[in-house]
């Protein structure tokens, strides 16, 4: 099996804590590989004995927790003495002031 092939049975063998890095990193790479295959969640996980229900719950997992850590990096970078917005005043021009 090539390094980038993933089973079912690689996964049962990772231990089961909830912040455990190896589960993380084995569905990570397996989402990655289904993207690169092209082939439908269900087809990917019928060739690689994976569950797609575990396929799925994985992907909504793993989509939350990067959309948080965006959101915790962004808070990070904006300068707290900068308002969070600007005031804008639109302005009327005619066109006859203009020629």
């Amino acid at each position: 099996m090539s390094d980038l092939s993933v089973n079912r049975s690689e996964e049962k063998d990772l231990p089961r804590k909830k912040n455990d890095g190896a589960r993380e990193k084995f569905w990570r790479h397996a989402i990655a590989r289904q993207i690169q295959s092209g082939l439908t969640q269900a087809k990917f996980c019928e060739q690689e004995h994976l569950s797609l229900n575990s396929l799925s719950f994985w992907k909504s997992v793993l989509r939350k927790k990067d959309r948080e850590q965006q959101s915790v990096t962004f808070e990070k970078e904006q300068p707290a003495d900068l308002p969070a917005f600007i005031p804008v005043v639109v302005v009327s021009v005619r066109r006859n002031a203009l020629s």
